[in-house]
């Protein structure tokens, strides 16, 4: 009997042996995979913008300089971020690559290995950058002509507030929330701290 107990532990034992070693090869499979997925991710995006300006040109219809400054734009004042697993050049260049050569979400799967979720969320980020972009702009412009409205200021301190006011959204938001007697004290608030 204690022999059929020893005999029952071991197979037990040879068994679990067996399922980790499938598991552990399955996991290497899988990570080659998606490993290799990465590499060609990184060298079409690679061909696509760094390998020439012609490449980029081509690709974005700008050459590498100028898309690097609108990427860096649009992290910088359109507070657009990279997700875990596409950064934001890789965002810009699907979005640009669509709209300049008008391809289908299915062409761009297959072109940068995405899913097509994907493409689409990074399209809906950009989208979402550019509808701010355009939202503050016209903040910018009512601001403006709020400034104008306003006496007691010459022209060159209706710029230097301009400026200030624009340098900082929180002063933009509060600038709009103000009573009209209590926005002349707020803007020479502003002009007294410089």
């Amino acid at each position: 009997m204690e022999i059929l107990n020893k005999m029952r532990i071991f197979i037990m034992f040879l068994i679990f042996i067996i399922i980790i070693r499938k598991r552990l090869r399955r996991n290497k499979q899988l990570s080659e995979n998606s490993l290799t997925r990465h590499y060609i991710q990184e060298l079409n995006y690679h061909r696509m913008i760094h390998e020439s300006d012609l490449a980029c040109i081509e690709n974005t219809h700008m050459d590498i300089r100028t898309f690097s400054i609108f990427c860096q734009h649009l992290r910088t004042f359109g507070g657009l971020k990279g997700t875990k697993n596409i950064d934001v050049e890789e965002m810009v260049v699907i979005f640009l690559h669509i709209i300049s050569h008008d391809v289908k979400n299915r062409i761009m799967r297959c072109q940068f290995t995405r899913s097509g979720e994907s493409a689409s969320d990074s399209i809906r980020l950009l989208v979402d950058c550019f509808k701010f972009e355009a939202d503050a702009t016209t903040r910018r412009m009512k601001e403006f002509d709020e400034l104008k409205m306003i006496e007691g200021f010459t022209a060159v301190q209706r710029l230097k507030v301009g400026q200030l006011v624009v340098h900082d959204q929180a002063n933009v938001d509060y600038f709009f929330t103000l009573d009209e007697e209590i926005k002349l004290d707020f803007l020479l608030q502003l002009l007294d701290y410089i």
